[in-house]
């Protein structure tokens, strides 16, 4: 019997135990999401979408997206005669803002869209979406790096045709002998 009355008062220990108004610790649970921050817009977005066009319909884009890409550049009014007259060394005025719109070339999809505006200490760069929220700005290396190197203060300017050159005389090759 004294083996069954030890099982007994461990049993009864355990429920004991079991029972007692002591809070059990609770089952780790995971981190809550946060949700992510509200997106913020480029407050010149929708007006800019109403400027004048640097060219009349969409090019295709060769310096982003690999070429997979058309662009068509949206240009400050105040701006756009200086930007389509861009030459070797000119300057573009404070103030001036280039928005280039991208789309699929294989689909016609909206893409990124790319803003560039003129402040008396440079230029600032913006990274949207193509509804106009912010994805990146200012401290954009990327662009500035690539831009630095563009023809008149870090513009581009709007795409040029190919130039024309008159067509070249057929070249004059001396006879040659007949294969033997």
């Amino acid at each position: 019997m004294p083996l069954n009355k030890h099982l007994l008062l461990g049993i009864l220990g355990a429920v004991v135990a079991a029972c007692s108004s002591a809070t059990p610790t609770p089952a780790p649970t995971a981190a809550p999401t946060q949700a992510p921050p509200p997106k913020q817009y480029w407050p010149q977005f929708a007006e800019s979408q109403s400027w004048p066009t640097s060219t009349a319909d969409w090019f295709p884009s060769k310096g982003h997206y690999g070429g997979t890409s058309e662009g068509l550049v949206r240009v400050s009014p105040a701006a756009l005669a200086a930007y389509r007259e861009l030459t070797l060394g000119a300057k573009l005025e404070a103030g001036a803002t280039l928005v280039m719109l991208h789309r699929s070339s294989a689909t016609g999809k909206p893409g990124p869209v790319h803003v560039m505006q003129r402040r008396a200490e440079g230029w600032h760069y913006w990274l949207l979406a193509p509804d106009g929220a912010i994805e990146g700005h200012d401290a954009l290396p990327l662009c500035a790096r690539c831009h630095a190197d563009a023809p008149a203060d870090g513009a581009f300017g709007p795409p040029q045709p190919a130039p024309e050159y008159p067509p070249r005389p057929a070249a004059k090759y001396p006879p040659q002998p007949a294969p033997e």
